[in-house]
């Protein structure tokens, strides 16, 4: 378990930054100039930029939870592929997280 002390700073950017920069922006680039899903690719990113901001920010715990939360969402898009049932889908996810970080 790192400490406060031991680890970088959040507002302090790496190198690592820099390379979620780099995959954001192909998730993106691949979204709309190749796959011509631009709505995929956002999510895509969102979901990514989340989880790796989770992890940076906290600890792998809350990164692994986004990260699922997410795949729910993502989930849902591929398979239901209605406004309604990704509304749905991010409702519960905004609850399970909730739930998970005893918010509610």
């Amino acid at each position: 378990m790192a400490t406060s002390e031991s680890r970088v700073p959040a507002a302090v950017p790496t190198l690592q930054d820099g390379l979620a920069g780099l995959v954001s922006l192909s998730i993106l680039a691949w979204a709309f100039l190749y796959a011509m899903r631009p709505i995929s690719g956002l999510l895509l990113t969102v979901a990514f930029g989340s989880a790796y901001a989770a992890g940076r920010l906290d600890d792998l715990e809350h990164a692994v939870v986004v990260a699922g939360l997410w795949g729910i969402v993502l989930a849902a898009y591929l398979f239901i592929s209605t406004f309604l049932g990704v509304g749905a889908a991010v409702i519960l996810a905004v609850i399970g997280y909730g739930r998970w970080h005893g918010v509610w």
